[in-house]
């Protein structure tokens, strides 16, 4: 992550290392580490049994213990579109502040949840799944794969 980025994505990184520590505190997830600005976890094994997936919110990324490098590439994936996402609420959410100023910070920080909705619908749409049809999780898939296999 670069300065102006983390600049416009400072919300959903505070969100994301906010819910990490959270994790942490209550037991969730355990071996933090700090990897090009991300928080880095690892869920405990008796909730990786109950949650069989790895998960990414802002600047946060929580590893299923069973998933390897692939699947850290692939959260990597879904940072870069946070931050894009983000870009984009900072731009609109500064438009709004011209009119409304707390409006303009509201849609800034959720902004990266803010935009994933839209894909959530179509790929419920599409594909009847709103999350592996969802063209956010297609593209983190295709990005993996050309990688990993050239």
């Amino acid at each position: 992550m670069t300065w102006p980025l983390i600049l416009f994505t400072l919300p959903t990184i505070a969100q994301g290392y906010l819910l990490g520590l959270l994790s942490l505190t209550f037991g969730f997830a355990k071996k933090p580490r700090f990897r090009r600005g991300v928080l880095q976890l690892t869920w405990r094994d008796w909730f990786a049994n109950r949650w069989r997936y790895s998960t990414t919110l802002g600047a946060c990324m929580w590893l299923h213990p069973n998933h390897g490098d692939k699947t850290e590439w692939h959260e990597f994936v879904h940072i870069r579109q946070y931050e894009d996402l983000n870009l984009l609420g900072a731009l609109v959410g500064g438009i709004v502040c011209i009119w409304n100023w707390q409006l303009g910070l509201i849609l800034w920080a959720f902004s990266g949840a803010m935009w994933l909705l839209p894909n959530f619908i179509s790929g419920w749409i599409r594909f009847g799944d709103p999350y592996m049809g969802s063209e956010h999780e297609l593209s983190a898939y295709s990005q993996t794969y050309r990688h990993f296999n050239g």
